[in-house]
């Protein structure tokens, strides 16, 4: 292994500490955790009761790399880091509140307080699990931090691995907090211009 890899296997390991203390992976469908290289990605899973050191593979700018993680992982990660050059980091994972909304062909919309620190977006789409859709999707959508699948899974991105992967415990949260609101009426937006004060606060707080 190279600096780039090791560097990149301590990152896997503390995101799957960190998705499985937040009940954020699925035990029966594991994740996958990628980061953006000069040939291609790093893809690594994100498996929930494994004990084990975490799996690691290269996957050059076509998408190819033997693996035994989902056959459509690497085509997924590509189409999202093709689509939003900023990022170097993506997450794919089933988490359990997040999958609800994408099974049940909901968009999420962005309500709650949390989320306005990392985007502008309206709402966060779903899209069908194809590289060719996704790709569509995230065109249509460009402030969208992540993306629903209609299968369960969501896509997440971030400048780096390591926030992409904190970033499912926070939509974790917002998924869960805006259907409880529901019942009650739904989740009620912010005015527009308070939504921006909001956004450009908690992104000088994220930058000190």
């Amino acid at each position: 292994m190279n600096a780039v890899t090791d560097d990149f296997t301590l990152t896997l390991a503390d995101a799957i500490r960190v998705l499985t203390l937040g009940q954020a992976l699925s035990p029966a469908t594991p994740g996958t955790l990628s980061k953006r290289t000069a040939d291609g990605l790093l893809l690594g899973e994100l498996r929930a009761d494994g004990d084990e050191a975490p799996y690691v593979i290269a996957v050059d700018g076509e998408g190819r790399g033997g693996n035994r993680l989902p056959a459509d992982a690497a085509a997924l990660h590509d189409a999202v880091l093709r689509a939003r050059p900023d990022a170097n980091g993506v997450a794919l994972v089933r988490a359990p509140r997040l999958a609800a909304w994408g099974l049940a062909g909901r968009a999420l919309p962005v309500r709650y307080f949390q989320m306005f620190g990392y985007t502008r977006a309206e709402q966060i789409p779903v899209a069908d699990p194809d590289p060719t859709t996704v790709a569509a999707v995230l065109a249509a959508n460009p402030d969208a931090p992540a993306l629903l699948l209609s299968d369960g899974r969501t896509l997440i991105w971030a400048p780096q691995p390591a926030r992409a992967a904190r970033l499912v415990l926070s939509l974790e949260e917002a998924a869960y907090v805006t259907a409880l609101a529901d019942p009650l009426g739904g989740a009620q937006d912010y005015p527009a211009d308070a939504r921006e004060k909001i956004y450009l606060s908690l992104q000088a707080q994220s930058r000190r």
